[in-house]
């Protein structure tokens, strides 16, 4: 996540246009907009049995979930959030979208 790296100059721009894209594929799931990189929100269930709500990020197949975790309030913002449902890397959810 070091944005020393020049071969990951332009990580969080891919990252963000993937979460507009699977969020525009699938409408269960929204865009939530982070200070660096956004992720998606998706809620699942029955209003009359419950709702819970999941969250997904997609990363650089490289990073670590824990590091990124500790990350989080620069990556996402001050609102950010303790844990992500499934972590996703570029290339798992590159792959779902061109399908």
């Amino acid at each position: 996540m070091n944005p020393d790296h020049k071969e990951i100059t332009d990580v969080f721009e891919i990252i963000n246009k993937c979460v507009e894209t699977y969020s525009k594929v699938d409408t269960n799931t929204e865009m939530v907009i982070g200070d660096k990189i956004n992720y998606l929100k998706t809620v699942k269930g029955d209003p009359l049995v419950g709702k819970r709500t999941e969250y997904k990020l997609i990363k650089h197949p490289f990073w670590h979930e824990e590091q990124t975790m500790r990350e989080s309030e620069t990556l996402f913002g001050e609102n950010s959030i303790n844990s992500f449902h499934k972590t996703e890397s570029i290339f798992d959810t590159l792959r779902i979208v061109k399908l």
